[in-house]
């Protein structure tokens, strides 16, 4: 949800395209897909100076296909573009076969690495193999960090080893989450958060040991440095606020407010999947996001904390992730849609709950100072009228303008189709959709056929072309006339280029009673519509509480 070349936890393999990395990793030469992680047991040493790292571990694997000679191992050595910034095996070591292949280069993707392992027989599905190994890294790119004043790994970053994944299927976090155990040995002044849960701490003179269980399978990040803990225990989960500089008196309530956003998103989308929900300060040197989601903690640079709320949109959008990008990944074209866009809409959700639906119609619309100004309508429109827009379907992930059309244009996509089918049906899909693929990959195609069998009275078919396949929105004038003592006739435009959408519009009357709400249909370029008054009307006003995303002059001159 960052306009500063963020990348949500789930929307990338190494910080790079899932669909990409999926066509590169399913090589024909690539035989070792099918494994999935059982268990892992990782000890993560920062050294004395700060500027490496060492990973050893011992995991087991089990396979899921019918039958395979061998797991390959992938790792990211560099993003391409950080200079000094290396990863790679130092051992590897399986308890049956060999390793045929050690830190290779990836024929198609530059600055992925491959090892392989060769079994003297093939194993068939169910059979596990167990392997030690050891790792060095060091250096700054993307979402990674081995510093002498911070450190931290996103899961999307390479920094253990990933399975690789099979021909046609997209890396997600199902893929390389685990049971287990994570032990950090960090300097005597620092704290560690990780997935999982603390259970010990120990000093031994300059250094600490901090020791981690994951008990449910997860996709592991961490963050390290010389952090400042304020934790709030709830009773369902800790929310905790971990930050570089001290802690100020506003922490506490800003933890508070972060349990009652899990709360309402978890009515929303289902339970929490995590015990904890961390937010963990990282300096601004780390490169990659603002704000970037892992499986129970985000991390947020120093700026974002500036905000005197807190930043709820941020936080309220990185939790999203928790169900929108980490527990369910996406693939394909269109997968921006079900991870940026509903996790924006997650914000939209947090500050109704909060503050109400008013505030979060303005936030639709107009995004908010602290927030990322282009994240909203109006900055939506801003890229219309830019020449940069393109239809959300063809967008699998990515930074840059497809993040801005996804954050600017998807949540308010999310929020007609909530309008369009009702609460009930929305949500209710949405819980159904997020249990069917935790742990795996959801496409927009199976998105759209779950709405399309919930609400097939709708016109869901038409909704999801109009707002998905196409670029663009509305654009819309209307003309009134009275037509007699009690009826009006109200006359709607549509200026925009294109075929003209189908839309239920929102039309008030005001007159001499109350106002008046009415809704009608349009679907042609110019439609007229009596509408029954039983007073003499005033002032018609179209869309009055902001239902459609349609152009309007608080946003611009007109596309």
């Amino acid at each position: 949800m960052r306009r500063i070349e963020a990348i949500a936890g789930a929307a990338a393999l190494l910080g790079s395209p899932s669909a990409a990395v999926c066509q590169a990793a399913a090589t024909a030469r690539d035989a070792g897909s099918g494994w999935r992680y059982e268990t892992i047991d990782l000890r993560v040493v920062l050294a004395a100076d700060g500027r490496s790292m060492t990973v050893r571990g011992s995991a087991r694997l089990r396979l899921t296909t019918d039958s395979s000679s061998g797991p390959t191992l992938l790792l990211r050595r560099n993003d391409g573009e950080s200079e000094g910034s290396n990863i790679e095996f130092v051992s590897l070591e399986p308890e049956a076969g060999e390793v045929v292949s050690l830190n290779e280069d990836h024929p198609s993707r530059p600055g992925l690495i491959v090892s392989r392992i060769r079994l003297p027989e093939p194993f068939v599905r169910g059979a596990t193999l167990g392997f030690t190994f050891v790792i060095r890294a060091r250096g700054v790119r993307n979402q990674f960090a081995v510093h002498p004043e911070y450190a931290t790994a996103s899961w999307t970053a390479g920094w253990y080893p990933a399975p690789a994944p099979g021909p046609g299927e997209a890396f997600g976090s199902g893929l390389i989450a685990t049971r287990g155990r994570v032990t950090f040995d960090i300097p005597a002044g620092w704290r560690s958060v990780s997935s999982g849960d603390l259970d010990s701490r120990t000093e031994r003179g300059d250094r600490a040991i901090e020791e981690w269980t994951v008990e449910e399978p997860r996709a592991l990040g961490f963050a390290a440095g010389p952090l400042t803990a304020s934790v709030v225990e709830t009773g369902e989960r800790s929310v905790g606020m971990f930050r570089l500089s001290a802690s100020d008196s506003t922490v506490t309530a800003q933890a508070e407010a972060l349990d009652r956003v899990i709360d309402a998103m978890s009515d929303r989308f289902g339970p929490y999947p995590y015990t904890r929900f961390s937010i963990v300060e990282a300096p601004e040197p780390v490169p990659g996001f603002w704000a970037a989601s892992e499986q129970g903690f985000i991390l947020a640079k120093p700026t974002v904390f500036a905000a005197e709320d807190g930043n709820l949109p941020l936080f309220a959008h990185e939790a999203a992730h928790a169900w929108w990008g980490n527990l369910v990944g996406t693939d394909g074209d269109g997968g921006i849609f079900l991870s940026e866009s509903l996790s924006q809409y997650g914000a939209v959700l947090a500050i109704e709950a909060l503050e109400g639906e008013e505030a979060a119609t303005r936030f639709l619309r107009f995004s908010r100072p602290e927030y990322i100004q282009s994240q909203c309508a109006r900055g939506y429109f801003q890229v219309v009228r830019d020449g940069e827009d393109r239809p959300i379907s063809s967008i699998a992930q990515g930074g840059g303008v497809n993040h801005t059309i996804a954050d600017a244009k998807g949540h308010w996509v999310h929020h007609m189709l909530r309008r369009r089918v009702g609460d009930d049906v929305y949500f209710g899909t949405l819980r159904s959709l997020g249990e069917r693929f935790a742990g795996g990959n959801m496409t927009l195609s199976t998105f759209r056929d779950a709405f399309l069998a919930a609400a097939p009275d709708a016109r869901l078919e038409r909704f999801f072309e109009q707002w998905l396949d196409r670029a663009g929105a509305p654009i819309l004038d209307l003309d009134w006339s009275a037509a007699g003592p009690d009826a009006i006739d109200v006359t709607i435009t549509q200026r925009q280029e294109g075929e003209p959408y189908d839309l239920d519009l929102e039309i008030e009357l005001v007159g001499v009673g109350p106002p008046r709400l009415e809704t009608i249909t349009v679907d042609r370029r110019q439609q007229t519509v009596r509408i029954e008054s039983p007073f003499r009307t005033n002032v018609v006003r179209l869309d009055p509480n902001h239902r459609v995303l349609r152009w309007t002059p608080e946003y611009g001159s007109r596309p």
